[in-house]
């Protein structure tokens, strides 16, 4: 529980502004701004190569645009050889099947506790 809040205080803007002046040599989250060096990339893997312009914390909690926005926004500033559609389609799959996974692991888990509630 704590560190869920701890991820959402973060993020809060005047943190990210402090925590870019502490690592001001790190790149950052493409949606929330903080430094690579507090939080873990997510890395989308492309022609033999990872990409990442979101931290975990944003992939899993962003809607699919977002997302999307944050990759365009890292391809015109960074990666001018890479082809943005086809990356894009790449971190669209991904994220579909991601979603699904998460959607399949909370289905598991109520059904495992309307199991236990009905056995007691």
């Amino acid at each position: 529980m704590l560190s869920k809040t701890w991820n959402k205080i973060k993020r809060f803007k005047i943190f990210v502004f402090f925590l870019k002046i502490i690592a001001h040599n790190y790149g950052c989250c493409g949606i929330c701004g903080l430094p690579w060096k507090f939080c873990k990339e997510k890395s989308v893997w492309y022609d033999t190569s990872g990409y990442f312009a979101t931290c975990n914390y944003c992939w899993d909690n962003s809607d699919l645009k977002q997302i999307k926005t944050a990759y365009r926004k890292a391809q015109k500033n960074n990666w001018n050889l890479v082809n943005i559609y086809e990356l894009q389609e790449v971190v669209e799959k991904l994220y579909d099947s991601e979603k699904t996974k998460r959607r399949i692991k909370k289905i598991k888990s109520i059904k495992n506790r309307l199991k236990k509630e009905c056995n007691v």
